[in-house]
């Protein structure tokens, strides 16, 4: 039958069902089943020893030595295609969809930081590749089945959008083994190191305790799991940022004044971007009244007794709103749906040093949490803090 579904506001909770009670929920079969044909047997979508195996593995991988300069590269790269897409509007007096820019943005820097392929989804914003097309696509049909209690029946129904599904799967994965594949033959069946390694590359050079590296499965799941984490995250966050600063000149002021002042003109780098507080406080504050992922649910595996003294049964689901506590009085103050970027910053009463806040990630969980905690937090944010510094560097913004 239909599951029973909780839903719930408190940070208790989430922190109950992330943390302290881990190994009593996992993710549910529906959403596997569902996504299958995007994520596979990826991270998001898995739970038990396949999850453990696939976190373990990321965890090894997302260390900030392994990425730091990949990540840089691509990121500054691909930020400076972004700035002349915007100068060609600006000088066009076009209307701009930043929503579908920024997606493309963020596309293209994965792309670049993961297979060292450049997409140029924001060069061809109006016919973008067919990767981007099929990763889009089937992000969408798969999240509208993955709603249905009828997930399962409706994944295997000879219907239109089902070949719809199968043919842009087979789009992404044509795309994704052709990579691995040619990678493996240019690269690791004749013994070549690369001199700049990409994440393909740190993921083809995993070996587990028995020496057995990732299949080409493997690979695929991870990557794709990847781009849909880091890209609709950094998007979403950067669209809704531009949203409220265009409505807050003041903001976008104390940005320019930062920015001026730890890097001049130049491009924030990883260490650099640390220094700009009030831009990471900006960036923060667009996640707390727009989160990427507005709520999300486990399971129940086993009986529990929540915070509070509510009773679990297996198979129930436990859901909590980000959304809704990202905007509660109770957790945020009177000022709760007012966009104040100052609510992240902290002063040191003996020293004035200026830092930036790190609130828990049970009452503000737009990271996810617990052994869930997102793995490209520092990626999201750093991108977040660079392309707000160099584009609010040299525009201004309007809605319309």
């Amino acid at each position: 039958g239909i599951p029973a579904v909780l839903h719930t506001v408190d940070p208790a909770v989430v922190q109950h069902v992330l943390r302290d009670s881990f190994d009593k929920y996992r993710k549910g079969d529906r959403l596997k089943i569902s996504f299958y044909p995007l994520l596979g047997d990826g991270i998001f979508v898995t739970s038990g020893e396949t999850w453990k195996r696939s976190r373990k593995i990321a965890s090894l991988i997302f260390t900030a030595k392994n990425i730091r300069e990949p990540m840089t590269q691509a990121l500054h790269r691909t930020t400076m295609v972004f700035l002349q897409h915007l100068k060609n509007a600006a000088v066009s007096n076009e209307v701009l969809d930043l929503d579908a820019s920024f997606r493309a943005l963020a596309t293209d820097s994965f792309a670049e930081f993961a297979f060292n392929e450049r997409l140029e989804c924001l060069e061809n914003i109006s016919q973008p590749p067919p990767f981007a097309v099929a990763f889009d696509l089937l992000n969408t049909k798969l999240y509208s089945i993955s709603r249905s209690p009828l997930a399962k029946l409706l994944t295997i129904l000879p219907t239109k959008q089902n070949r719809e599904i199968r043919e842009m799967a087979s789009v992404m994965d044509t795309f994704a083994y052709t990579k691995i594949r040619a990678r493996r033959a240019a690269k690791y069946e004749v013994g070549e190191k690369p001199a700049s390694k990409d994440l393909l590359d740190l993921f083809m050079e995993y070996r587990d305790e028995a020496g057995n590296g990732l299949s080409d499965k493997d690979l695929r799941d991870m990557m794709i799991n990847m781009l849909l984490a880091g890209r609709d995250t950094t998007s979403n966050a950067l669209s809704w940022a531009i949203f409220e600063l265009a409505s807050r000149p003041d903001v976008v002021q104390k940005i320019r004044d930062e920015v001026h002042a730890v890097v001049q003109d130049g491009l924030p780098n990883y260490d650099s971007s640390k220094d700009l507080k009030y831009v990471t406080a900006v960036f923060y504050e667009a996640l707390r009244l727009h989160p990427s992922v507005p709520g999300d649910a486990l399971y129940a595996d086993k009986h529990d007794v929540l915070p509070g003294g509510i009773a679990v049964t297996p198979n129930t689901i436990v859901y909590w709103s980000t959304y809704s506590m990202n905007r509660l009085e109770s957790l945020w103050g009177p000022d709760a749906e007012t966009f104040n970027p100052s609510r992240w910053l902290q002063v040191d009463e003996k020293t004035g040093a200026v830092a930036v806040k790190r609130e828990s990630q049970f009452k503000w969980p737009v990271f996810h949490g617990g052994p869930r905690l997102c793995l490209g937090q520092t990626m999201a944010t750093f991108q977040g803090v660079l392309v707000l510094s160099v584009v609010l560097r040299q525009f201004d913004f309007e809605v319309v």
